[in-house]
Parts: C-alpha cells; sequence; structure tokens
C-alpha cells in the first residue's frame, strides 16, 4: 500500500475514491482517519496514545491495536484501496518505549464486512475491537496480550 507518513501520536485523513464507502455501526463513510496508534476513527482525527478504555470508547473507531506506537523509527502505516475493500497496515510499527514490533492490519470491506488480521504483536497492554462512541460498555474486558495461551 501508499506509505500515509504517519510518526508519533498523529494521524491522517484518507479520502476513498470512485465514490467507495465503508460501514461501521450502519453508518456509511467516504473518509476516515487513520491513527498511528494503531486505530481508524470516523468523525474526527484521534492522537490519543493512554489506552484508557474510556478514551477508546468516546469515538467511534476501529482498534487494530490502540497503544502507544510510533512510527518514526523503523515502521510504516500504510494503506491501499482494492475493488472491495481497503486494508491499512501498521508494518513493524513499535511502542514508544520498545522496539519490539506489531504488524497487524484493519480491513474494511465495502458491504460492512470487517477484518483484523496480527502478525506479529510485540506490545503487551493494549486494547483491540469495536466502537460505537457511545461510551464504555459495563461488561466489557480490555485484551491482555501478556497472556499467551490459557489453559483448557
Amino acid at each position: 500500500g501508499k506509505n500515509l507518513g504517519l510518526n508519533d501520536d498523529d494521524f491522517v485523513l484518507v479520502q476513498l475514491s470512485n465514490q467507495a464507502r465503508v460501514r461501521v455501526f450502519d453508518e456509511s463513510f467516504s473518509t476516515f482517519f487513520v491513527g498511528a496508534n494503531g486505530y481508524i476513527t470516523f468523525t474526527r482525527g484521534d492522537q490519543d496514545f493512554s489506552q484508557t478504555l474510556q478514551e477508546h470508547f468516546d469515538t467511534l473507531r476501529i482498534s487494530g491495536l490502540y497503544a502507544d506506537l510510533s512510527a518514526a523509527n523503523e515502521g510504516v502505516v500504510t494503506g491501499k484501496q482494492l475493488t472491495n475493500r481497503v486494508a491499512v497496515t501498521w508494518l513493524e510499527v513499535s511502542e514508544f518505549s520498545s522496539t519490539a514490533p506489531n504488524t497487524f492490519q484493519i480491513e474494511m470491506f465495502y458491504d460492512g464486512k470487517i477484518r483484523l488480521s496480527w502478525l506479529e504483536i510485540g506490545s503487551r497492554e493494549n486494547i483491540v475491537g469495536l466502537s460505537d462512541g457511545l461510551g464504555l460498555s459495563p461488561d466489557f474486558e480490555e485484551t491482555d496480550f501478556s497472556i499467551r495461551y490459557a489453559d483448557p
């Protein structure tokens, strides 16, 4: 995909071409914001890096890995529009205070399907998932990547 030019704690507006639109929670968008810290937002750009559940859920967003990431070093964030979807990839993007890389992708299909894929997770504390922007759900539990497996 095309390098989106993200560094530390910034975001970029992406405009889809050919009248393409993505859908999230029954809302349709021809533009969206890609955040260096591992998420896509739709109603406003976001520089949040603090990884709090309240901040995750205060905005309509898809979080592939909501962490204090920095693409200023070796990593790169790219975007590519395809015929049936748009894909945003965080390739070997490390946390601000670490060199452990993170590689993951968010794909938004024009029919409303969303696919998150993780290839390499170097971070240990972060949030993944969807937020409708209506506040923290009472039963939500944060993802813990420090636990690699569980006993049956």
